[in-house]
Parts: C-alpha cells; sequence; structure tokens
C-alpha cells in the first residue's frame, strides 16, 4: 500500500464558496426587523384606528376559534365552500 504526497495543485487555498443558507437567513433576519420597525411606527402613528383593527381581529379570531371548535375542519372547510361558490 503506496501513500501519495500532495502534489502543488492541491495545496492552494480552497475557493470561497457563500453560505448561501447563512445570507439567506440574515436575508429574513433583516426583513422580520424592518417590517417590525415599520409596523411599530404605524401603530406609534395611528393608535385609535389600530385599536379599532386589533378589537376586530381578535373578535374575527374567537369567531374562527369558536366555529372550528364546533364544527372541525370539515365544517369551515363546509362553510368556506358555500361562501365562495360562483352562482350560474
Amino acid at each position: 500500500m503506496t501513500t501519495s504526497t500532495p502534489s502543488a495543485a492541491d495545496t492552494r487555498e480552497p475557493k470561497f464558496i457563500p453560505n448561501y443558507l447563512a445570507l439567506g437567513f440574515l436575508f429574513q433576519l433583516l426583513t422580520v426587523i424592518g417590517v417590525t420597525l415599520i409596523w411599530c411606527w404605524f401603530l406609534l402613528r395611528n393608535i385609535d384606528l389600530v385599536l379599532i383593527s386589533l378589537a376586530q381581529i381578535l373578535g374575527l379570531l374567537l369567531l374562527a376559534v369558536f366555529l372550528f371548535a364546533l364544527l372541525g375542519w370539515p365544517g369551515i372547510l363546509l362553510i368556506v365552500l358555500y361562501a365562495t361558490r360562483s352562482e350560474s
């Protein structure tokens, strides 16, 4: 069994390969921070409108939870299909 010594070509620096997973995570993190800052600015500028909207969203969320607890997925799907049916 013979061992080979590395040639001069094998000792050069490896080529830089970008880490796309890290770049994607960084881009996603910057996007989330940017959207959060814009949302906070909007909240501070329009607090009365936001409180009304949050109350409506909370009401819709409670309604959705109640309907899901009462009907389950098949019932919710039937309601959505019935509400989005086309008139022909």
